[in-house]
């Protein structure tokens, strides 16, 4: 018979493999105990990317069948302690430290964190009722999600944007339906949400009606069979940005500074990413049977992002000139849109397709000296002579 303790790590051990996965282990610490304190654990697991900060609590509770035990055994007691770990982590008047299982104790950075999201999650069996929603007695927002969806969000929302945007948008839309009925489980809900392109239909979030009942039985199965061939296109599509995941983690992570200009990349939302990876491939391919001294370039916006790639052959390979270069191609970029993006990011590949350089800078950090530099330099290279503007619209599902 297995013992609480047992079926805890267990729980514990399910969402943290997701997590990894999803949020990259870099950016998660789990069990983080109070480590110049009390030495106590603060949560299940603490998630820190940028200015966000996951307060994550497990339970692993088999159904009783008495749905006011239930609620206590998970729900509440999720509750409770993420409001203790938040007080800890964000109200003590002294300095909190913890530890990642892969680098030193630090200095947990309270005031750097400007968006909170508290997350209760059961990964016990599934029950009939299941609560979507709690606030802790301070009032704040907690997230409550049993482990089938969560499962499926890491899986159809595995990046921390996506999943961040998810409880938004959720907790936007319950707020709506606080005095209505919602028929189904909330699998069918997430359902509603990805087929309409990460959002819910405006009709239900602008609905006025004193009542609303949102019948949404069987949702998720029909989304699957409605979009079968379309997910499995999408995953083929995806197959690139995974693997630049991977690159990222592997080779940037575990260099100075590199994990600074990861959070750039990985900032991206999955679909962002996969634009992205395929339209690198796009270029390189383009490319790869052209001269061993050839150059070229290419610009393109996403969003919020300017992206920036620079494909050369074998025999341009002077690291400093990459450099050099690659900076002078994203920020003259960027001037010629008015710096119309906020994050310029820029890779230069081979015709191996192999990286050789990956860059962010913050265009609000480019000044009129920088540009003035960037000026001399492509003038001398020759570039932006004639140039070639193409727009592409498409949609998620």
């Amino acid at each position: 018979m297995k013992t609480s303790i047992q079926k805890g790590k267990e729980g514990e051990e399910f969402v943290n493999d997701l997590a990894y996965k999803s949020f990259f282990k870099y950016w998660c610490y789990p069990n983080p105990k109070d480590e110049s304190g009390d030495k106590k654990e603060i949560c299940d697991l603490l998630v820190l990317f940028k200015d966000i900060c996951l307060i994550i609590s497990v339970k692993n509770y088999k159904d009783s069948g008495n749905i006011d035990r239930h609620i206590k055994k998970t729900v509440k007691k999720s509750v409770s302690q993420i409001a203790g770990a938040e007080r800890k982590l964000f109200n003590y008047n002294r300095e909190i430290f913890i530890q990642h299982p892969d680098r030193k104790k630090e200095k947990f950075e309270k005031d750097k964190y400007k968006s909170i999201y508290r997350i209760a999650i059961n990964v016990g069996e599934i029950v009939d009722f299941q609560l979507l929603e709690a606030k802790t007695k301070s009032g704040n927002y907690v997230t409550v999600l049993d482990r089938e969806v969560f499962e499926i969000a890491m899986e159809y929302l595995d990046t921390i944007a996506d999943f961040i945007k998810y409880l938004e948008k959720r907790e936007e839309l319950l707020g709506k339906l606080e005095t209505s009925l919602l028929l189904g489980a909330e699998k069918d809900l997430l359902a509603m949400y990805l087929e309409n392109q990460a959002n819910f239909p405006k009709e239900i979030l602008e609905a006025d009606a004193q009542l609303v009942i949102l019948d949404l039985e069987n949702k998720w199965d029909d989304f699957e069979a409605e979009f079968k061939e379309r997910i499995k296109e999408k995953k083929k599509e995806e197959l690139a940005s995974r693997a630049f995941d991977e690159y990222i983690e592997t080779r940037l992570l575990g260099i100075e500074n590199g994990p600074e200009v990861a959070k750039e990349f990985l900032s991206m939302n999955r679909f962002q990413r996969r634009l992205l990876s395929n339209t690198l491939l796009e270029f390189v391919e383009a490319n790869k049977e052209r001269s061993d001294n050839t150059i070229a370039l290419r610009y393109f916006s996403l969003d919020n992002f300017g992206i920036s790639f620079l494909f050369h052959g074998k025999n341009v390979s002077n690291e400093n000139f990459l450099d050099v270069a690659l900076q002078s191609l994203m920020i003259k970029s960027a001037q010629l849109r008015n710096y119309e993006e906020e994050h310029l990011l820029g890779i230069s590949i081979d015709n191996q397709g192999e990286f050789w350089k990956v860059k962010y800078i913050p265009s609000r950090e480019v000044t009129s000296e920088i540009e003035k530099y960037t000026d001399g330099i492509v003038e001398e290279l020759g570039w932006f002579k004639n140039q070639k503007n193409t727009s592409i619209k498409t949609e998620e599902y």
